[in-house]
């Protein structure tokens, strides 16, 4: 894994020859989830920094920045240039103002260096970097382009191999009966449509990643709901702990509820982190394909887990 370190001298690396395909470009942390360079993203944003900068990077006419994981002090050094679509915004029940903001993601990007790496702790601006476009040719700029323009199906429009769109064939057509046997066993979440069509590597990877989210979510509202289900029959008879609880004071519940509730958000989050080092590594990784092995590893593990459903889902019929 690459990182960004805000706690170094960020000047060091300042002194370099321009580049083409490289310029200063507003970033945003994010602490859940890593983004891939596809489809469109929503982000719901209260902190005034980056509320700042959504409104400088309308009135500048430039509507991309970097979307990138953050770890402590940490950036991860690859990360997504989005581009601002549309922005709504709303008040909050105390008054304070709500961005809601949909986003195309368009390609990937590599953080050089970082203009200020203080804005990470002192909170009253946002992070700048120069960073460089790893998917774009020179015409790409988002400086000299729509985003269209920058759309990246996962690999070089050149020096793909016959070898390399075969892998990925393979890839697509292991995804699409992966989701048939989904449907077939009646297994929720699932995807909806019964095929996936697109021929982007990124589509495949960013449609598998958000049913991994959905899995995970549900799971946890499972065990959560379990755990209230306990927690109810035991407050049942216990008024002055009901009403505490009421109150949001969780002490009350004995130790064996407590723990059910950890469980759940604990396992949660560990899959979630798991999950995202091995969707960051494929991010920013510039082997095709190596990504296309990372890919298959996770999909024909899913197709063996869906099997051994089916074959004990068979058995007992």
């Amino acid at each position: 894994m690459e990182w960004v370190s805000l706690s170094e001298d960020a000047g060091s690396s300042n002194h370099q020859e321009p580049q083409v395909n490289m310029m200063s470009l507003p970033v945003m942390p994010i602490d859940y989830g890593v983004h891939l360079p596809s489809g469109n993203h929503e982000l719901r944003v209260s902190d005034p920094r980056y509320q700042a900068m959504y409104n400088d990077i309308l009135l500048s006419g430039c509507r991309f920045f970097v979307v990138t994981w953050r770890r402590s002090n940490q950036l991860a050094k690859v990360g997504v240039v989005f581009h601002l679509d549309d922005l709504q915004v709303t008040k909050g029940a105390d008054g304070t103002p709500r961005y809601v903001a949909q986003h195309s993601a368009c390609e990937r990007a590599r953080i050089v260096s970082v203009d200020n790496p203080e804005a990470l702790k002192e909170k009253s601006q946002y992070l700048l970097a120069k960073v460089e476009f790893l998917d774009s040719c020179d015409s790409c700029l988002p400086a000299a382009s729509a985003a269209s323009t920058m759309q990246s199906s996962g690999q070089k429009s050149t020096g793909v191999t016959r070898e390399e769109r075969h892998a990925f064939e393979y890839l697509r057509r292991l995804f699409n009966r992966i989701i048939a046997l989904m449907h077939e066993l009646d297994i929720k979440p699932r995807l909806g449509n019964s095929e996936f069509h697109s021929h982007s590597f990124w589509d495949l990877s960013g449609t598998y990643g958000t049913l991994l989210v959905l899995r995970l979510q549900r799971r946890r509202q499972q065990q959560r709901l379990e755990a209230m289900q306990a927690a109810n029959a035991w407050l049942k008879t216990r008024e002055q702990e009901a009403k505490a609880f009421r109150n949001g004071d969780m002490t009350v519940l004995p130790e064996n509820i407590s723990l059910k509730l950890e469980r759940a958000t604990q396992l949660y989050e560990n899959s979630c982190q798991r999950f995202q080092y091995v969707f960051q590594y494929l991010l920013q990784s510039c082997d095709f394909r190596e990504r296309i092995s990372i890919m298959a590893g996770l999909l024909r593990a899913e197709w063996r887990e869906l099997l051994a459903h089916k074959s004990l889902r068979d058995l007992w019929q």
